[in-house]
C-alpha cells in the first residue's frame, strides 16, 4: 500500500498516485482498509496473503478513459479470475508513460477464511484481462497465454522480423557430411584469390555464390547453404575485406549480376545494360584464358565465343532467378507500404493525444482563474432592519411594541456575533481549502505537463519513424525496379544470342554434352517461339486476306 500511494521509500512520490478505491469494505481510508485487510487475513495460515498485480492500457487510449470504466473494467477482472468477493484496493497512477492501474487484493475471503489459489494466476490474469478488453473495446495486445487472435510465430528467429522471414529466401542448410566436399572444392579459392572479382568469379564457375543472411555470411548454391566459417579457420569477411582492400556491399554494388536488396546500395538503371555487356565480356575472356591454360597451346578456340557467351549467360540467368523471386520482392514492398500507413496511423494517434492534453491543460488553467459567485439568499437581519424601521415610522408606540423592538434588537446583536464568529470559521476553512485545492492544482497541473512532455516525444518519435518507413520502401521499390530491369536485360540478351547462333556452332563446341543439351533447349525454345509468331502473323493475314462473303 505505501508503494502503491508513494513509491520506493528512499525516494518518495506524492504525486504517484491520483486516486484510490477500495471494494468489498465499508471505509474509504487506506489505514483503516490496511487494518481491516490484514484482520481478514490473520484467519488464514498462507504465509502471503496479499495478490498485486496492474492492469495497463495503451498510451492512445487515455483520453478515452474515466474512473468509472477503470473501476469497471478491474471489477471485471476480479471477477473472471474469482476474486470479486474478495476485499481489494485500486490505485490509479500517474507517474508512467502510459495509463494503468495497480490492484491489490486480499487472497483470504472475509467470511470462508480460505485463500485463493495461486496455480496457473499469471496465465488466469493474462487472459482475463484480454477478455475485458475484447469486451470494453480496448486495445488487445497478444501475450503468451492469449489464444484470442494471435497465431505465435514458432519459426521465429532473434535476427529477423515477422515480414522479413516471409520474404526471405527458403534456403535450406547443407548436411554436415556435405560440407567437408564443398570445402575441398572451392574452401582454397579464400586463399588463393587477390580480389573480390577473382573470388566471386572462381565461386561462380563451381555454382556456388557468397551471399549477406540476416548479421552473417554464407555460401549457397541457390537451394542449400552453409556459413562462410565452415571454409576454413580463417576466412572471415573482415580478413576478406582488409585483404581484398573493399568492402563486399562495395564489391556488390559494382557486380551488375548480383542480387540488389533493400539495404544494398543501387546503380542508376540506364547503366544496367553496358554493365551487363562488360560483365560477360570479361566472363567469356576468362573462360578463353582458362581453356588455353588447360590445352597447353596459343591456338584459338575451335568454339564459337557467341556460344560461350551464351552459356555464361544462361547461368547468370539460373542463379539470378533461384536468388530472386519477384512475387517475394513485391511481397516486400507490400509490406513497407503497409508500414508506412501505420506508422502515419500510429502518428496521427499521436497527434491527436498531444492535442487532448494541450486542451485539458488549457480547461485546467481557465477552471483555476474561475471567481466564486456571490450568495444571493436574504439575510435575516435585513428583515429584523426592515420590521425596526416601520415599527419606528409610528408615531405612537404601545409598550408591547416596545418590548418587541427590545427583542428585535437582541435578536439582531445575536445574530451578528453569530455572522461573525460563521465568517471567522469561513475564512479560516477558505484558507484551508484553497491550500489544499492549490496544492491539487499543482498536482494536475503537474500530471498534465508531464502527459504533454511524454506526448511531445511520442509524436516526435512516431515522424521519425515514419521518414524510417517512407525510405524502407523506397529501397525496396528500387531493389525491385533495379531487379526487374536487369533479369529484363538478361532475357532480352539470350534471345538475341540465340537468335544469331546457328545449330552447327552448339554441335561443335567443345563443351561437355550436358552443357549442350542446355544450351539446344534454350535454342530450341527460341525456334518454337519464332514458329509460333509466323504462324499467328500468317492467321492474321489470312483473316484481312479472306473476303468475308466466300462463305
Amino acid at each position: 500500500m505505501h508503494y502503491n500511494l508513494y513509491g520506493n521509500k528512499a525516494e518518495p512520490n506524492p504525486h504517484k498516485c491520483a486516486w484510490h478505491v477500495s471494494k468489498n469494505m465499508f471505509t474509504s481510508d487506506l489505514d483503516a482498509a490496511g487494518n481491516i485487510m490484514e484482520a481478514t487475513a490473520s484467519n488464514s495460515k498462507t504465509p502471503k496473503p496479499s495478490y498485486h498485480f496492474s492492469i495497463d492500457w495503451d498510451r492512445s487510449e487515455e483520453r478515452f478513459l474515466n474512473q468509472e470504466k477503470c473501476i469497471e473494467a478491474a471489477d471485471k477482472v476480479l471477477e473472471k479470475i474469482g476474486l470479486s468477493e474478495h476485499q481489494a484496493l485500486y490505485f490509479w497512477h500517474v507517474d508512467a508513460n502510459h495509463p494503468h492501474m495497480h490492484v491489490v487484493v486480499n487472497r483470504v475471503h472475509e467470511h470462508t477464511g480460505i485463500a485463493w489459489d495461486v496455480w496457473k494466476s499469471k496465465e488466469r490474469l493474462e487472459r482475463a484481462t484480454h477478455e475485458v478488453a475484447k469486451e470494453m473495446d480496448f486495445l488487445q495486445v497478444p501475450g503468451k497465454h492469449n489464444e484470442m487472435d494471435y497465431t505465435p510465430d514458432k519459426e521465429r528467429t532473434a535476427n529477423s522480423s515477422r515480414s522479413e522471414r516471409a520474404t526471405s529466401e527458403q534456403l535450406k542448410p547443407w548436411a554436415k557430411e556435405k560440407i567437408p566436399d564443398i570445402k575441398a572444392e572451392i574452401g582454397n579459392a579464400f586463399y588463393h584469390a587477390e580480389s573480390w572479382q577473382e573470388l566471386t568469379s572462381t565461386l561462380s564457375d563451381a555454382g556456388y555464390e557468397l551471399r549477406t543472411k540476416g548479421q552473417g555470411y554464407i555460401i549457397t548454391d541457390g537451394s542449400n547453404y552453409t556459413q562462410l566459417s565452415k571454409m576454413g579457420k580463417q576466412v572471415r569477411m573482415d580478413k576478406l575485406e582488409e585483404k581484398f582492400g573493399e568492402k563486399f556491399a562495395q564489391q556488390q554494388n559494382h557486380n551488375p549480376l548480383a542480387l540488389v536488396h533493400e539495404h544494398s546500395p543501387h546503380s542508376n538503371l540506364d547503366e544496367i545494360p553496358d554493365r551487363i555487356e562488360t560483365e560477360l565480356k570479361d566472363k567469356v575472356d576468362r573462360w578463353e584464358r582458362q581453356e588455353r591454360l588447360q590445352t597447353g597451346n596459343d591456338r584459338p578456340s575451335t568454339t564459337d565465343r557467341r556460344v560461350i557467351e551464351l552459356s555464361a549467360l544462361l547461368d547468370s540467368i539460373e542463379r539470378f532467378d533461384n536468388g530472386w523471386n519477384e512475387k517475394k520482392s513485391a511481397a516486400a514492398m507490400m509490406t513497407a507500404t503497409k508500414k508506412v500507413k501505420q506508422q502515419q496511423n500510429y502518428l496521427e494517434r499521436a497527434e491527436d493525444l498531444l492535442k487532448h492534453h494541450q486542451q485539458a491543460a488549457y480547461d485546467l488553467i481557465f477552471a483555476s482563474y474561475k471567481k466564486p459567485e456571490p450568495d444571493k439568499g436574504l439575510n435575516t437581519t435585513e428583515k429584523i432592519n426592515d420590521a425596526l424601521k416601520d415599527m419606528n415610522k409610528r408615531r405612537h408606540k404601545t409598550p408591547k411594541m416596545e418590548r418587541l423592538i427590545k427583542v428585535l434588537k437582541w435578536r439582531k446583536q445575536k445574530i451578528q456575533a453569530a455572522h461573525r464568529k460563521a465568517k471567522r470559521h469561513k475564512e479560516q476553512m477558505a484558507k484551508k481549502m484553497k491550500a489544499k485545492n492549490k496544492e491539487k492544482l499543482e498536482r494536475k497541473m503537474f500530471y498534465r505537463m508531464q502527459k504533454m512532455a511524454e506526448a511531445k516525444s511520442r509524436v516526435t518519435t512516431r515522424e521519425l519513424e515514419v521518414s524510417a518507413a517512407h525510405a524502407k520502401m523506397r529501397r525496396s521499390v528500387q531493389a525491385h525496379d533495379h531487379n526487374i530491369a536487369t533479369r529484363k536485360h538478361l532475357k532480352e540478351c539470350r534471345n538475341n544470342l540465340v537468335k544469331n547462333i546457328p545449330k552447327e556452332a552448339i554441335m561443335n563446341a567443345d563443351v561437355s554434352w550436358k552443357e549442350k543439351k542446355r544450351l539446344f533447349a534454350a535454342w530450341y525454345a527460341e525456334q518454337d517461339l519464332k514458329k509460333a509468331k509466323e504462324r499467328d502473323n500468317k492467321y492474321e493475314r489470312d483473316i484481312v486476306e479472306r473476303d468475308p462473303y466466300d462463305d
